[in-house]
């Protein structure tokens, strides 16, 4: 059984909502083999939900260009209470875009980061694999490398 997600994208600039059509395009490859149909959605279109099985609400934090900020830690998280994985996701776009230092690679980085955290989701799992792309920790290649699998 195929299960829809809806990822509700809020973008902190509203211009980064341009790199949505090319972060699809990464979410459809990533998923092309699974029974997870991943469809990202900018907040301002919600009126054309539908009735996806599951929605997850993604806040795009920062604008997407690379700064002074410190890279370490994570660059993105989900929510979690009492131990239940929630469809709130936050994504520190800045973070992302001065670790990959390309612009071309960044839309490939960002659906990836997302694929990571909806993984956390839908298998309610807070760990990790030991690699690929549900592994704890991806390098700048793993973000933008034409080639990753998911576990």
């Amino acid at each position: 059984m195929l299960a829809t997600v809806v990822l509700l994208l809020h973008f902190a600039a509203p211009k980064d909502a341009a790199l949505a059509p090319q972060m699809q395009a990464e979410l459809d490859t990533l998923f092309a083999n699974s029974t997870v149909q991943a469809q990202l959605l900018i907040d301002s279109n919600a009126g054309s939900l539908g009735t996806p099985s599951h929605v997850v609400f993604v806040d795009v934090n920062h604008a997407c260009m690379p700064t002074l900020v410190s890279t370490a830690g994570s660059m993105a998280h989900t929510q979690r209470v009492d131990g239940i994985i929630h469809p709130l996701v936050e994504v520190d776009c800045a973070k992302v875009a001065t670790y990959i230092r390309s612009k071309p690679d960044l839309p490939r980085a960002l659906a990836r980061i997302l694929a990571h955290e909806l993984l956390h989701y839908l298998w309610q799992q807070p760990g990790h694999a030991h690699d690929g792309l549900f592994s704890e920790s991806l390098s700048r290649l793993d973000l933008t490398d034409t080639t990753l699998r998911i576990h």
